[in-house]
C-alpha cells in the first residue's frame, strides 16, 4: 500500500523532477562560460520540455520511477517491523517471534526503532538503485536540447540492458554506496 501511494505521489512531482535533473547536468560537461542556460528555472523548463518534447519528455522514464517507488517504499514499509522485532529479541533477550504477543509490538526503543528504519530504507534504496539511475538517465535525454551525457535507451529495459552489456552489474549499482 506504501509503494502504490508513492505511486500516486510520483505521478504528480515526475515532471518537476525531469526539469531537476535537466537544470543539475545543464553545462555540465563544459566549461562554465560557454555553457548554454537552455532552462531558466523550474516553469520556463517545463514550458521547454513541453513545447519541443510533449508530455512524453517530461515524463520520460516515469515507468522506471513507479517500479523505484514499488521497491523502496515496499522494502522500507515491509522490513521495518521484522528488523525491529528482531534486533529487540537479540538486544533484549526476548523473544518476539510470536506475532500474538503484545510485548512483541509495545516494546519500543529509540535506538532499535532508529536502526529499524535505516535498515530497511538502505535495504529499499540499495535494491532500487538500478531502477533510479535508469530513470535519471532517461529523464536526462533530450532529442531536442540534449544537456550532459546523452544516454539514448528506447525504454527503461534497453537501458538496464545497456548499462549491463557496457558496465556489467557494477554500472548498474553505480553509486549505491
Amino acid at each position: 500500500a506504501g509503494g502504490i501511494a508513492a505511486c500516486g505521489a510520483v505521478t504528480v512531482t515526475h515532471s518537476f523532477e525531469t526539469v531537476k535533473v535537466r537544470l543539475q547536468l545543464q553545462g555540465e560537461l563544459q566549461a562554465r562560460k560557454d555553457a548554454p542556460k537552455m532552462y531558466r528555472g523550474v516553469l520556463h523548463g517545463m514550458s521547454v520540455i513541453f513545447k519541443n518534447e510533449g508530455i512524453r519528455g517530461l515524463l520520460r522514464g516515469l515507468n522506471c520511477a513507479y517500479v523505484y517507488q514499488m521497491m523502496l517504499n515496499g522494502c522500507r514499509l515491509g522490513f521495518y517491523e521484522p528488523i525491529r522485532t528482531h534486533t529487540n529479541s537479540l538486544l533484549l533477550n526476548r523473544d518476539f517471534s510470536h506475532a500474538h504477543d503484545p510485548k512483541a509490538t509495545a516494546m519500543q526503543n529509540l535506538p532499535v526503532n532508529i536502526f529499524s528504519g535505516a535498515s530497511s530504507g538502505i535495504i529499499g534504496a540499495a535494491l532500487g538503485s538500478p531502477l533510479f539511475l535508469v530513470k535519471t538517465r532517461l529523464q536526462s535525454y533530450s532529442p531536442a536540447l540534449p544537456v550532459g551525457a546523452q544516454h539514448q535507451y528506447r525504454s527503461a529495459a534497453d537501458g538496464f540492458s545497456q548499462i549491463y552489456r557496457t558496465e556489467g552489474i557494477k554500472g548498474l549499482y553505480r553509486g549505491v554506496v
